[in-house]
């Protein structure tokens, strides 16, 4: 049957060309599936060269052969003459369509907005739950993002590695390093580009009005290289300068070149007075440069090309490495050449390697720290959780909305808008909802985020502030959108399942969605009470950890104590100044007992609740037992001690006495150990007079056990059980030094009267960290303080929308169960069997909830186990507490409703149907 119009059938008529050639030409502009003008001129041109061959003499058989079959020849033509995808009426007619679902959507989009308009109250409630589970998470994912997620100031920075040795027996996984372990992991050019080595050296700035003590590091040579920066100013150290007696020059961080220098271009060439000893300014690196962190000042270690053969003879493990992995390789497999090179040390080495193997650390881990990553992903699963039960919350009351517009839409779909764009503005009101959630959320996220940067640690922070950027909105937005389509979904789908015939024949306003809307809102309330028991469960856990802590006694008494730290210049050992450190420390402590209120003032090197000051994992062992080389000796800190250093802190005295003034230098060594470690070493019998030994730093002498006392917390407050060896700071000294005095009284407002006193004996002497004990007691219970009380607030509300979402199922079930109610009222059942029908409804919830969070939270609880103090993840009064206090909710949830129902007038109820 021809398509052709009518304007060209009397062209094909009118030709001059047999009836075979007309039906062929027909099939050809047919199949060529033009249109318009194109179309007529094409069948013109194909007629014109028929009759102009006919004209010349030739067949019609002979030119349709020619042609050859007219669906090819209409195919070739629409290919050569087709309209364009972008042709003038495809394009009008893409406009049309994008212009036409512009109307709808402006049309749907008032729909909805004119709804919630209407009926406030959904939208209210809706908004500021989704905005507080919204802005919760965007807040905590900003100190993710600032944290864990956002790059380390480093070039590439996840080539930069920590290479540590490693002695499980010992449980050391972090440990210092050889200079040979330098030397030998420098050569494995095919795992590393370069290795780096240096040692923290914290050097006093003299010079100025006042010392100050600065954070550094003695450098090996080509340091600066793993970075691969290029300094701000001058240069970096040179080779010759690595040499003994070459190594008189230092390198500043921009911070410091900034701020003792105010940013001076001229600094190069100029003298900083480190030690009492003038160092000349070669150099200024970029921050990307700074390592180890904090460490504002560098100087060259001048051991020079050729290594003295006593250093690698002691191989004092002293030492701490960087590296720059090559392209492509990957830390375990650096981790597999670094430890076999450290076994092969170990067994050239067994008197002090035995055991020893190594590892790399990314730096990341080292700057982020352990349980970091761990705890923000809790926080960030907690508030997550909280956001899926808000989702749930308002899932069910936007299905419940959806109740009151089922006529409506069943009105609308039944007079031709179809089931889909009956229910489009259900959805856009959902949308809305969620966008106007989101936005109120982003601004709740940096009111959050402002928070929690100031109540976090600092050394949470500090790696890289917490802001809300563009990342941040994204996550927000994408958020928002993700909960918009959760909670619109289902209300929406029902909606478009809907029997428009029932919808519309029957009256009840109470009726629903059916079966398949009770199970909907059921599993929506369960789904919240399953979440709520996974939070509830890890809030406990982390609350009674954190109640456990807190009631830990640190062994010392923190109140009316004021410390500081002390650094005296390092001198030549042996020299003149060197020898006369201890004597510069009793003449401090001297000075300040003069002061008028202090009680008594001691030094220490170890500051209980300090990272550092400690001599770790020392090798002891008893007089007469096994030896410095056995591999049954025992391992233990020690800490340099001022007479009255106990009295001071309050620390026990459990046997013999303490320190006093017959201790001398010329006299028998004299130590004093904690309670731990007099069990450990001399387990049944009394170590007063025992004597021990060591091989390591403090004294190669024995010393005459005086006394034990108790035990302290020295890192946080959970390190309260490590081995500790107190001596006598007159028998043995340190150069820097912590001073904790003792005050009848609040010593706040004092701590510049014993500046006063220190710079009296020495002015050139730094004093740093004068903080109050009780601050530092304060400090170590930040970090589980803030996790306990953000996871505890989160637990909380979404145990309050939890037990909300049982109150809205019973509440819903209430309405549409209205007349059956009210028949079983009139048939003579009490409000107090309608009461415990509905009651018996919220406990099956209850139930069902608890029955799949409980095993589920007990699942992840195991995950907590690295950050929990003296706690089981099993502890069973919070396995039976919060099972009780879940049920307690939802019973107490569904009891309102309830109430209510058991209060239903038989005659009002069916009188209204």
């Amino acid at each position: 049957m021809s398509r052709l119009n009518p304007h060209e059938e009397p062209l094909l008529r009118e030709a001059r060309i047999p009836d075979e050639v007309r039906g062929y030409l027909r099939a050809v502009i047919d199949h060529s599936k033009l249109r318009g003008t194109t179309r007529h001129d094409v069948l013109h041109e194909l007629v014109a060269h028929f009759e102009d061959g006919l004209e010349a003499g030739r067949s019609a058989d002979e030119l349709l052969r020619e042609f050859g079959d007219g669906r090819l020849v209409g195919a070739l033509i629409r290919r050569s003459r087709g309209e364009s995808l972008w042709g003038p009426r495809r394009m009008t007619k893409l406009w049309r369509g994008m212009a036409l679902s512009a109307t709808e959507l402006y049309r749907d989009l008032r729909i909805s907005s004119r709804g919630l308009r209407r009926k406030p109250g959904y939208a209210v409630v809706a908004i500021l739950t989704l905005a507080i589970g919204i802005g919760a998470n965007t807040a905590v994912f900003s100190v993710i993002d600032g944290v864990l997620l956002h790059p380390l100031p480093y070039p590439n920075a996840h080539e930069l590695v920590l290479p540590v040795l490693t002695n499980p027996a010992e449980d050391v996984w972090d440990g210092p390093v050889g200079y040979a372990d330098y030397l030998r992991w420098r050569d494995q050019r095919d795992v590393f580009q370069k290795v780096g080595v240096w040692i923290d050296w914290n050097l006093n700035v003299t010079g100025d009005d006042r010392p100050e003590r600065i954070k550094g590091a003695v450098v090996s040579h080509r340091y600066f290289e793993v970075f691969g920066v290029r300094p701000i100013l001058g240069r970096f150290f040179a080779p010759e300068e690595h040499e003994r007696g070459g190594g008189k020059v230092a390198i500043l961080s921009a911070a410091l070149w900034r701020r003792r220098y105010g940013g001076d271009p001229n600094v190069l060439g100029a003298t900083v007075v480190l030690d009492e000893e003038p160092y000349e300014i070669v150099g200024v690196v970029p921050p990307e440069a700074q390592w180890p962190r904090k460490a504002e000042i560098w100087i060259p270690l001048t051991y020079g090309a050729q290594t003295p053969d006593w250093v690698l003879e002691r191989d004092a493990l002293g030492f701490a490495t960087i590296a720059r992995l090559q392209p492509g390789v990957g830390n375990s497999q650096a981790t597999l050449v670094v430890d076999q090179i450290a076994r092969r040390a170990a067994s050239e080495r067994p008197d002090t390697r035995a055991g020893t193997g190594a590892r790399v650390i990314p730096i990341r881990s080292r700057v982020v720290g352990a349980n970091t990553p761990r705890t923000l992903w809790l926080l960030l699963g907690s508030v997550g959780f909280v956001l899926l039960i808000a989702c749930a919350n308002v899932a069910n009351l936007a299905l419940e909305r959806s109740l009151g517009k089922r006529k409506e839409i069943s009105i609308r779909a039944a007079i031709g808008a179809g089931r889909h764009r009956s229910v489009r503005p259900l959805v856009f009101e959902g949308l809305l909802v969620a966008m106007a959630g989101g936005f109120l959320g982003v601004v709740v996220a940096f009111w959050g985020t402002g928070i929690l940067t100031t109540i976090a640690p600092a050394a949470l922070v500090e790696i890289h502030e917490p802001r809300v950027n563009v990342r941040i909105l994204m996550f927000g937005l994408a958020v928002s959108l993700g909960t918009g389509l959760m909670f619109t979904l289902t209300p929406a789908y029902l909606a478009a399942k809907l029997d428009i015939r029932q919808a519309l024949t029957d009256g009840s306003a109470r009726a629903g969605f059916g079966p398949a809307g009770r199970r909907v809102r059921n599993t929506m309330s369960v789904l919240q009470l399953a979440l709520s028991a996974v939070l509830v469960l890890g809030a406990s856990l982390t609350a009674k950890s954190t109640m456990r802590l807190l009631a830990t006694d640190p062994g010392f008494q923190e109140e009316d104590v004021l410390s500081m730290k002390i650094f005296v210049p390092h001198y030549a050992p042996g020299s003149p100044e060197d020898r006369k450190i201890g004597q510069k420390y009793r003449d401090f402590t001297e000075r300040i007992k003069s002061l008028p209120g202090v009680v008594s003032a001691a030094t220490v090197s170890g500051l209980p609740l300090s990272p550092d000051g400690l001599f770790d994992n020392v090798p002891v062992w008893a007089d007469g037992g096994a030896d410095q080389f056995d591999a049954a000796n025992h391992h233990a800190n020690w800490n340099i001690v001022g007479r009255d250093f106990f009295s001071t802190m309050g620390i026990p005295l459990q046997r013999g006495r303490t320190f006093n003034e017959t201790e001398i230098p010329t006299g028998p060594g004299v130590a004093i150990i904690n309670e731990s470690f007099a069990r450990e070493l001399f387990p049944n019998q009394d170590p007063i007079g025992s004597r021990i030994r060591s091989h390591d730093r403090i004294t190669e002498s024995p010393l005459e056990v005086i006394g034990v006392v108790g035990d302290v917390s020295y890192t946080d407050l959970t390190d309260s059980g490590r081995n500790v060896v107190y001596v006598s700071q007159s028998q043995t000294y340190w150069r820097a030094m912590a001073m904790v005095v003792r005050f009848d009284g609040d010593p706040r407002g004092r701590a510049s009267e014993v500046r006063e006193a220190i710079w009296a004996v020495d002015p050139s002497a730094p004093i740093t960290e004068v903080r109050m004990m009780t601050d530092l007691t304060a400090e170590s219970l930040a970090a589980p303080r803030l996790v306990t009380a953000l996871v505890n607030t989160f637990a909380a509300l979404a145990l309050t929308l939890a037990a909300i979402g049982v109150y809205g199922v019973i509440s819903v079930s209430v309405r549409q169960r209205y007349h059956e109610l009210g028949v079983r009222k009139a048939l003579g059942a009490g409000g107090g069997d309608i009461g415990r029908l509905l009651l018996g409804q919220g406990t099956k919830l209850a139930i069902l909830g608890i029955g799949i969070g409980l095993p589920v939270g007990l699942a992840l609880s195991r995950l907590l186990s690295g950050l929990l103090f003296d706690v089981r993840a099993t502890d069973p009064v919070v396995l039976f507490g919060v099972p009780l206090l879940l049920a307690a909710c939802a019973i107490l949830a569904a009891a309102i409703p309830a109430r209510r129902a058991a209060r239903i007038d038989p005659v009002e109820a069916l009188r209204g149907e």
